[in-house]
């Protein structure tokens, strides 16, 4: 029992919940009730028997029988108090440990971002802007060359990222459907730069 109290007690490390679960299954509450039942009895029996000596021995008996009943039920209260704190604490640090793990990806990843998105995004809008004012030439040739029978010049996206099989040019198309929002030293592409300038470059 001693030993018990001894898992009890805080000491440099306190112990998890499992340890004071382990703990908490060591007490045999029914083993000590029956152990200070059985002391009652030989008390009896030494009453009965008019052996003085007898009685004290059995008297001291069923005294540290109780002792340790109560030592027991004791022990058991405040187990079951200390695993519902140690569990709510374990609980606790595993957030906080989670927690500190992604604020710290996502720290790292932001400064990744911070660093390459608007230099990659400047980067693409300027192709973009190339690619619409060469696309726009394209239409316009294409049509004087179909009415003079002359076969069409090839789209410069379609070139450079053909569409998949089927009728799907606007569905991928490069021009139409690329979002980049926009940032310091990047003006953005697409909608998001259209609603961006309407609201004043709040971006």
């Amino acid at each position: 029992m001693l030993e018990l109290f001894k898992k009890i007690a805080a000491g440099p490390t306190p112990p998890t919940s499992a340890q004071l679960k382990e703990a908490l299954s060591e007490i045999d509450e029914a083993a000590l009730a029956a152990a200070a039942k059985a002391a009652e009895s030989d008390v009896r029996e030494a009453l009965l028997a008019g052996n003085e000596r007898g009685l004290e021995k059995a008297e001291a008996a069923l005294v540290a029988a109780r002792r340790n009943l109560d030592r027991g039920r004791f022990a058991r209260d405040e187990l079951e108090k200390r695993i519902v704190e140690t569990e709510a604490a374990e609980a606790r640090a595993a957030f906080e440990a989670e927690r500190a793990e992604v604020e710290a990806e996502a720290a790292a990843v932001a400064a990744e971002l911070k660093k390459v998105y608007p230099t990659a995004s400047r980067q693409i809008v300027a192709v973009l802007e190339k690619l619409a004012v060469v696309e726009e030439r394209i239409a316009k040739t294409n049509a004087r060359l179909a009415e003079n029978g002359f076969s069409p010049v090839p789209s410069a996206e379609e070139r450079a990222i053909p569409t998949p099989p089927g009728n799907l040019q606007g569905i991928f198309s490069v021009l139409r459907t690329t979002e980049l929002r926009p940032c310091l030293g990047s003006p953005g592409w697409g909608d998001i730069r259209h609603r961006n300038n309407v609201a004043g470059g709040v971006l």
